[in-house]
């Protein structure tokens, strides 16, 4: 294992279905492969590990799907789509596909943990056996739950009571100091809210995890951009990347 890294400079983010698109960008081409590249006039609008989604592409394989968009080639301006499959497509993507970075809701939060449950243990002893034996059932992804304080205001609150109002799915994203970036899809469950003499008001939140995660090595990250600031009350957030000593793959 290597030498720990600090959580301080962890930033945290929760995609905002509801609100417009923080960028659209056309898409001149796509292979039919697994994952599936895409070819964009540009690719250093995006960044290491963004929440993305496809539009008017006319490939079900791709169309209103949410994926993570990673290892960036400049040279050829493509960027893959993580866990796409896009194999089963025969006729080419509509002129009219927009590559679409979702908006997001920053989550500042002081405290967090990622809970993963143990897969079930399925007893499968009959009494023929003369030992005990098993089989190994589903694993189950478990929880994200953090901490945070409350201002009854601010837009990014306003928006994690809805997620937990709506139930809808969506992409929680960590941005760690070092560059590495971690998204898996979410429901937000539970919003609570406490307070007290003499404490500020605090918050707490649980989403249930209901897929894979994926974690982006920093080796793709720009360097040299900055951690978003604070957000005002009418705004939604598109972080940059995250600050890296890390080798750029293209500038």
């Amino acid at each position: 294992m290597n030498k720990a890294i600090s959580a301080q400079g962890t930033h945290m983010y929760l995609t905002d279905p509801d609100a417009a698109p923080a960028l659209s960008l056309t898409i001149s081409g796509a292979t039919q492969a697994a994952p599936c590249l895409l070819t964009l006039a540009d690719v250093t609008s995006l960044n290491n590990g963004d929440a993305v989604t496809v539009t008017d592409s006319a490939w079900p394989s791709l169309d209103g799907k949410a994926f993570v968009a990673q290892n960036f080639d400049g040279s050829a301006k493509t960027v893959e789509l993580k866990d796409s499959d896009t194999s089963g497509e025969t006729a080419p993507i509509a002129g009219t596909a927009k590559l679409e970075r979702l908006a997001y809701v920053d989550v500042c939060v002081a405290s967090y943990q990622i809970n993963q449950n143990a897969a079930a243990e399925i007893d499968t002893t009959t009494l023929c056996d003369t030992e005990k034996t098993s089989l190994v059932g589903f694993t189950d992804p478990g929880t994200l739950t953090f901490d945070f304080f409350v201002d009854p205001t601010d837009a990014n609150y306003l928006a994690l009571i809805e997620a937990q109002e709506d139930k809808q799915e969506r992409t929680f994203i960590i941005h760690y100091s070092n560059g590495a970036v971690r998204s898996m899809p979410v429901i937000v469950q539970q919003v609570n809210e406490s307070g007290g003499v003499d404490q500020a008001i605090q918050g707490s939140a649980t989403l249930k995890i209901t897929g894979k995660s994926t974690l982006t090595q920093p080796t793709t990250l720009k360097a040299g951009a900055s951690v978003p600031g604070p957000v005002s009350p009418s705004e939604r957030v598109s972080p940059p990347p995250v600050t890296t000593t890390a080798s750029p793959s293209f500038l």
